[in-house]
């Protein structure tokens, strides 16, 4: 990203109050009570089961461990899972580490 959009992303989040992960696409992990797990900006599923989600965030993946999850709803700016989480781990993807 060039200088001039770096310079208006960062003076809507200061003068607009808005929030970094709106701005700038930053990933954002949502635990709604009732068994929701929503995921904003992700980048794309990479595998998905009953028992174990990987999202991709960048150069990271978000790991989900759990029981009975269920993909509820899939859009190119988030995606909601359901089900009973037991584990979430944020990790940098193999070969992107250093």
């Amino acid at each position: 990203m060039g200088g001039r959009g770096r310079f208006w992303k960062s003076w809507a989040t200061e003068k607009l109050q808005l929030p970094e992960d709106v701005i700038w696409d930053h990933p954002r992990v949502d635990w709604v009570p009732g068994g929701l797990l929503r995921l904003d900006n992700h980048g794309r599923i990479v595998s998905f089961r009953e028992d174990a989600l990987v999202v991709e965030f960048g150069d990271a993946e978000l790991q989900v461990a759990g029981a009975d999850l269920v993909l509820v709803r899939l859009s190119p700016d988030h995606c909601v899972i359901q089900g009973h989480v037991t584990d979430l781990s944020y990790r940098a993807r193999k070969g992107r580490e250093g």
